[in-house]
């Protein structure tokens, strides 16, 4: 997630230490959760229309996280070979 705003990366890099830190979460876990957020940042700047930033992310309410859950995600990169 390096495209975005520092204050916002900070934010994030602070989350994932705390949830190895203080909530013990695994590797594997920590990268599961960054993940989902990496989908949903880049929804949301398609669902906006502009980049992401702290205001933006403020103003997300139930409406825009169940478009993002109603939004069909490709799960073609799971399949076992």
């Amino acid at each position: 997630m390096s495209d975005l705003p520092p204050r916002v990366q900070g934010l994030i890099d602070k989350w994932e230490t705390w949830m190895r830190a203080e909530r013990r979460f695994s590797a594997l876990s920590v990268e599961a959760y960054g993940r989902d957020l990496a989908q949903f940042l880049a929804f949301l700047a398609a669902y906006g229309g502009v980049g992401i930033d702290l205001p933006q992310l403020e103003q997300v309410d139930r409406t825009t996280l169940r478009a993002w859950m109603a939004e069909p995600v490709s799960y073609t990169h799971l399949r076992a070979h």
